[in-house]
């Protein structure tokens, strides 16, 4: 993941986003993060068949404090929960 990180960052930072670098490369866990909670509302929809049980769940975990610390650090952590929530999806 730290290579994966390392290359979605530096091509962030080449980018002309008015943001400072480390918020630049902060983008890639953010938006790893996100994705994190569209496959987890996907997996507990096509597990429990409701839709209210799907939300309630993806709400509970984007609504998590530590969830979202590790998210918006610009490290490997959010990259990390995409990946092992693409894995259990499977």
């Amino acid at each position: 993941a730290y290579p994966l990180i390392t290359f979605f960052g530096n091509i962030l930072c080449h980018l002309p986003i008015p943001l400072p670098p480390v918020s630049r490369v902060a983008l890639v866990s953010i938006a790893s993060s996100i994705a994190t909670l569209f496959i987890v509302y996907k997996f507990s929809q096509r597990v429990s068949k409701n839709t209210f049980f799907a939300l309630l769940t993806t709400s509970i975990l984007a609504f998590s404090h530590l969830f979202w610390f590790h998210a918006e650090i610009p490290e490997v952590f959010g990259l990390h929960h995409f990946f092992v929530a693409a894995t259990i999806d499977r």
